[in-house]
């Protein structure tokens, strides 16, 4: 079973479903495994039917399986009492960085090249030595006064200072 060039599929992360677009390059691996491009990520053959989906309902079910099974928080449930943010430019691109102080005293932080993820306060140092950093380098700094973040699903992980992070994270209590 295959999949054709700029079809569009599902692909189940965790308990999220991604949407993706097949790209021209395929390749073969051990056999009659083929690997596709998905505009920016791959797929096989052997995870056809598994968390690769040529429609949206059979993902969107596996993906509710894993929510039932795993611990995890859902975007829509991340409440917080309190945003520090600011952004600037890097290469023509703006980047914005921010913490979220949540109800129950954790963080959700977004910054620098890591994932998303839910921490302790201990992590709020390295936070603020980015953004130290950043004021130094760079004349396009803006403190963000009513940034509403964009927050992702979180799923529990074995991180030493992280307690949830994105789907996408690698080192999940699985």
């Amino acid at each position: 079973m295959g999949i054709e060039e700029r079809q569009s599929v599902y692909k189940v992360v965790r308990g999220d479903v991604e949407t993706h677009t097949v790209q021209k390059r395929t390749w073969t691996c051990g056999g009659n495994n083929r690997g596709y491009d998905l505009d920016g990520d791959v797929t096989w053959n052997s995870q056809i039917g598994k968390i690769i989906f040529t429609s949206r309902e059979p993902a969107e079910r596996v993906a509710q399986e894993y929510l039932a099974e795993y611990e995890h928080i859902l975007a829509e449930n991340i409440r917080a009492t309190g945003v520090i943010a600011y952004r600037y430019e890097y290469r023509g691109r703006e980047i914005v960085q921010s913490y979220s102080i949540l109800e129950d005293g954790t963080f959700y932080f977004k910054y620098g090249i890591m994932y998303e993820h839910i921490g302790k306060e201990v992590e709020i140092k390295k936070f603020e030595e980015e953004r130290q950093h950043c004021i130094e380098r760079n004349d396009t700094y803006a403190v963000l006064e009513n940034y509403k973040p964009q927050y992702k699903n979180m799923y529990k992980c074995g991180h030493s200072s992280w307690v949830y992070a994105e789907a996408r994270y690698e080192y999940i209590n699985d």
